[in-house]
């Protein structure tokens, strides 16, 4: 039974991953409205360090652009 429900599982994820996939990816640039707000565009919005020791320093530069027309004002930030 349970490999019966791996199995499942399995062809599940095969057809339903590149799905999401395709429905979570964000528009591309001609296919935006314009809007009258602001609007916060991040072209990398994850970065992976890989493995790091302890007590190394890590930096990573996010860039981070108004595409809207209004006023964008970042309150706080926070790294994790």
């Amino acid at each position: 039974m349970r490999s019966m429900s791996s199995a499942a599982l399995l062809i599940w994820g095969a057809l339903a991953l590149p799905t999401l996939a395709f429905a979570a990816s964000p528009p591309s640039a001609s296919q935006r409205q314009p809007v009258r707000g602001a609007l916060l565009l991040v072209e990398q919005p994850f970065f992976d360090a890989g493995r790091v020791q302890q007590g190394d320093r890590v930096k990573h530069t996010f860039v981070v652009k108004n595409a809207g027309q209004g006023i964008l004002t970042i309150k706080r930030a926070k790294g994790s």
